[in-house]
């Protein structure tokens, strides 16, 4: 009798514990209208506290994609003239890191070898699916160790080894998880996964889905060049496709706006030779009056240096932000420049 009595009264605290959180999280319709928009970590991307998957077949180069994503994160570097907000990352690599350190080392090049401490990578599959696993609460703890912004999952099938991908029990499972660890720690989750033989939608139950806040998309139109959709984005409006180009550099290559065949990659003469000059500048930035002096009148007018340099902007090879009180101008894609003028 008094076990009976003594297990009621442990249920009943924790049950009172849970209302008690539950009652905390209740908002108003005023709380609920105030709540800020989300942040974004990749503008028109990514966003802060959010679960994401980058899906695409075999060969589509998901995983560079999803490795540029998180160098930039860690640097701080725009992605593709997309401002990025810097913070930790920590790279699951659970299909293992066997040529993975090479597109790192390769990235690196490409940006002139940026400082990548922010980065950290675990190259060894972890479980998410399981039901009352260890790999859960110690990814959490990893998470928060680390103080990690974006957490990348490469890939999906590796983190929910022997589970059913067209389950909708064991998917409920495995985004429970995801939004376990969001809650538990603030960071955005960037999932990597396969699309089905038959089809361009996220290989699996549709659960994965309904659970997505962004979903991307890789699409191969040529050997070394796709295109990144976005299907999805739950709070925010669809960003436009961008096409990308796979380039060689060192041992592997990177992703770049330097595909010839697509007619606003293309640079003409004076375009790189603008180019080149901001390239020369230190970190490859330099503000707007440096920038308009070390090519004005030398190179060109002052009207044609503006039509070139806005070019180069909606080309994504170039961007500005403002520092301090200065409009400062930075390349956003070295593929293209003259390695003599770094």
């Amino acid at each position: 009798m008094s076990d009976k009595y003594d297990d009621a009264m442990s249920d009943q605290g924790e049950i009172d514990r849970r209302f008690l959180q539950l009652e905390g999280r209740t908002l108003t319709l005023d709380q609920l209208k105030a709540l800020p928009p989300p942040a974004p970590m990749i503008n028109d991307y990514l966003f802060k506290r959010t679960v994401a998957w980058l899906h695409g077949r075999w060969g589509s180069f998901k995983s560079f994609v999803a490795v540029d994503m998180a160098c930039c994160v860690a640097t701080g570097i725009p992605w593709h003239g997309h401002d990025v907000a810097q913070g930790n990352v920590l790279y699951l690599a659970a299909e293992g890191s066997q040529g993975l350190g090479q597109r790192f080392e390769a990235w690196e090049k490409h940006h002139r070898n940026p400082d990548m401490d922010r980065l950290k990578v675990l190259p060894m599959p972890v479980q998410l699916a399981e039901m009352d696993g260890l790999d859960v609460p110690a990814i959490i703890m990893l998470v928060k160790q680390f103080n990690t912004d974006l957490l990348i999952l490469d890939t999906q099938a590796r983190v929910t080894t022997g589970k059913d991908e067209n389950s909708g029990r064991d998917m409920s499972v495995f985004t429970s998880h995801l939004s376990e660890i969001v809650e538990a720690t603030g960071c955005t989750i960037l999932v990597i996964h396969h699309e089905p033989r038959r089809g361009d939608n996220l290989r699996g139950h549709s659960s994965l889905e309904g659970a997505a806040d962004t979903i991307l998309r890789t699409e191969l139109q040529s050997e070394t060049t796709i295109t990144l959709q976005n299907t999805k984005h739950k709070d925010a409006e669809l960003t436009a496709d961008m096409t990308m180009n796979l380039v060689k550099m060192g041992e592997s290559a990177i992703l770049a706006h330097d595909d010839p065949n697509v007619k606003r990659n293309a640079l003409g003469e004076p375009e790189r030779k603008v180019l080149n000059v901001l390239a020369g500048f230190t970190n490859g930035e330099a503000t707007a009056t440096e920038f308009v002096d070390a090519v004005v009148p030398d190179m060109m007018s002052r009207a044609s240096f503006f039509r070139v340099r806005n070019k180069l902007d909606r080309k994504l090879k170039v961007s500005w932000r403002t520092k301090g009180n200065s409009k400062v101008w930075y390349v956003t894609d070295w593929a293209g420049v003259d390695p003599d003028a770094v």
